[in-house]
């Protein structure tokens, strides 16, 4: 049995948080109301959101993570670090994917800062809160012979004979963005690597890219770069909050954050979970 009231409610939390990444990015309420709208209107939100299955519980995830961060280098709240912690430690009991983005993240922020980060005691003790909770889980996978790991070499197999393989991962991630949101994540990108204003958070262009291209060369699925999304398309709708299309957002009721629960609720009644 699928359940469908928990996805709906992770759906319109993760179309806040993007709203709330745009805010600490500097976005005004029409680039918020842009990037949250954003949220809802994917392909991938429309396509699984309903549902609570890996895919909805990574874009959520993945959001609130990179949110922490962000917040984290406006405020320097310490606690904010120990949040992500929890939230990483959660995250990796859906699926071990979540250890690409903060390993591509810690990366990052040793390269392209903010270094202080790496500095700070509170960041370590969150570490060592994802991995005591993880730890269970991998001394199951090796006393069973690492089943996931032979799970990986058939969705390979599977991912070449059905999708493409590595031809195919990028264009496929394209198309479950949303051929006009792909504007707006590459604006963000830009936006994250080059725009002097954003230069504490370029760490984030960087671990998109860095996690984009582990997934890429190991052929993994497209949809697992999706919880890259929110982010890109919140700094993407910063860069573009001065525009009128975005303005013309910014006038859209009811907020998008409502939108996209009206959007999964009204799946869940359209298609009722069916009992065997």
């Amino acid at each position: 049995m699928v359940l469908r009231l928990p996805a709906t409610l992770l759906t319109g939390a993760g179309a806040v948080l993007s709203a709330l990444i745009a805010r600490e990015l500097g976005g005004q309420r029409r680039a918020q109301v842009l990037s949250a709208g954003a949220f809802a209107v994917s392909p991938i939100v429309v396509a699984f959101g309903h549902l609570l299955i890996t895919p909805t519980l990574d874009v959520f995830f993945w959001t609130l993570i990179s949110w922490l961060l962000v917040r984290w280098v406006r405020l320097r709240d310490d606690r904010l670090p120990l949040w992500l912690g929890v939230a990483a430690a959660v995250a990796l009991q859906d699926k071990y994917l979540v250890g690409v983005l903060l390993l591509a993240l810690v990366g990052a922020v040793a390269a392209a800062g903010p270094r202080e980060l790496l500095t700070r005691p509170a960041l370590w003790t969150a570490a060592a809160i994802a991995v005591l909770v993880t730890v269970p889980s991998l001394v199951w996978q090796a006393r069973h012979g690492w089943p996931q790991a032979a799970m990986t070499d058939v969705i390979t197999a599977e991912d070449d004979a059905l999708f493409g393989g590595r031809v195919a991962f990028l264009p496929l991630a394209l198309i479950l963005s949303g051929f006009p949101l792909v504007l707006l994540m590459c604006a963000g990108l830009w936006r994250l690597l080059r725009m002097e204003a954003l230069r504490g958070y370029r760490f984030l262009g960087w671990a998109a890219l860095g996690t984009t291209a582990f997934f890429l060369v190991t052929d993994g699925r497209a949809y697992y770069v999706a919880g890259l999304f929110p982010t890109l398309w919140a700094a993407g709708a910063v860069s573009l909050q001065h525009r009128p299309a975005a303005r013309a957002a910014s006038g859209l009721q009811p907020p998008a954050g409502c939108l996209v629960l009206r959007r999964t609720a009204g799946r869940l009644r359209r298609r009722p979970v069916r009992r065997r």
